[in-house]
């Protein structure tokens, strides 16, 4: 799928980036794409591609449900059901890619069910489960289409009021955008601070000018006492996202939690 992120290299229209991200397209190679929009769908049809398959289309039959419990994407196709340890409808989405992908070069469905249950994607709806019943997700939206994601999922089954998030973002990403969206999710947000690890990153201070409408909004540049705050709360979960470079930190700490 393509969306609007990197635009300083890919252009800043899904026209573009489409064109750009198709320019892998081999001459006479088999081509199967997985989210179908007007863009991508221009975008490859003008390559001189052998076959060109779109798994949306071949797997119309199939269908989805998430196991909030377990944190799996169950997924049917006919009569087969698939146990997918990664978790969303946009998991759904790449599944259905990957399973194409792995049917058209004569993968057994027996085979694609063991592997479906051992894949670890880690920082994409990462999730710990702690001792004291409370839940921490590690997720990597760092874009607008990634924050959507993300909050659908929590939506689907939680109140704001159980959610307290922990969250930098990058100078050059949309955080005007991304921040509307963290707002719909989450009753208190805790942001800080990525200036002295990126060049691109900002302080806790800068982050507040922008999500300065939020009123349950906290500024607090060292990750550690973040994350003491956001226990505070006491909510059923805490999401921490905005960038991999502050997920690959907390991944550090959270191995002694």
């Amino acid at each position: 799928n393509i969306s609007f992120d990197h635009i300083e290299q890919l252009g800043n229209t899904l026209e573009s980036i489409a064109y750009e991200k198709s320019g892998i397209i081999k001459e006479n190679s088999i081509v199967i794409v997985g989210e179908k929009t007007i863009e991508l769908e221009l975008a490859v049809k003008n390559k001189l591609c052998k076959e060109l398959i779109f798994s949306e289309d071949v797997n119309k039959e199939s269908s989805y449900t998430l196991d909030y419990t377990n944190f799996y994407t169950n997924i049917k196709i006919k009569d087969e059901i698939f146990e997918f340890s990664l978790f969303g409808e946009h998991q759904y989405k790449n599944f259905l890619l990957a399973y194409t992908t792995a049917k058209k070069i004569g993968v057994s469905n027996e085979i694609i069910k063991k592997a479906t249950k051992k894949v670890k994607w880690q920082c994409r709806f990462e999730v710990y489960k702690l001792n004291n019943n409370k839940i921490i997700i590690l997720d990597g939206a760092h874009n607008v289409a990634g924050m959507k994601v993300l909050r659908n999922i929590l939506i689907e089954k939680y109140d704001k009021s159980e959610i307290s998030t922990i969250i930098s973002i990058l100078g050059d990403k949309e955080i005007n955008g991304m921040s509307e969206i963290v707002e719909e999710f989450s009753e208190e947000i805790i942001l800080t601070s990525l200036k002295e690890d990126n060049k691109r990153g900002l302080s806790g201070l800068e982050l507040s000018k922008i999500f300065k409408n939020y009123k349950n909004l906290y500024v607090e540049d060292d990750l550690h006492k973040a994350y003491k705050l956001a226990n505070e709360f006491n909510k059923k979960i805490i999401v921490i996202c905005g960038s991999f470079y502050l997920l690959s930190k907390v991944k550090e700490f959270l191995k002694d939690v």
